[in-house]
């Protein structure tokens, strides 16, 4: 359904927020892991099984919102997330250009 919405202009309108996340991925994915074990284990907080089901998923989408908002705002600046940088910057054995040429200051 999700493809077949991104085939239309208005879908693509629709979904378009999410785009960032995609170009992001590794970086957000080892962010929520970083966040989300740190508040629920016990390494960290430890809340694990103290929350209820209402507050934990309140808690999930208002970091997947702010890793929305932090997406956007860093692939104004930059090609690749930190993350994606350093993979690609490993693979090709030299460093790849971080900066975008014309990025806002």
């Amino acid at each position: 359904m999700i493809i077949g919405l991104m085939t239309t202009s208005g879908g693509r309108t629709i979904l378009g927020w999410a785009a960032p996340l995609g170009r992001m991925a590794f970086t957000n994915y080892v962010s929520q892991s970083v966040i989300f074990g740190w508040v629920f284990y016990a390494y960290g907080l430890g809340l694990f099984g103290q929350l209820g089901a209402a507050t934990a998923l309140s808690f999930g989408i208002v970091v997947y919102a702010a890793q929305a908002i932090f997406s956007k705002w860093w692939l104004r600046h930059h090609r690749f997330g930190p993350l994606e940088w350093l993979w690609r910057t490993l693979m090709y054995g030299d460093p790849q250009p971080m900066r975008l040429s014309n990025a806002p200051t």
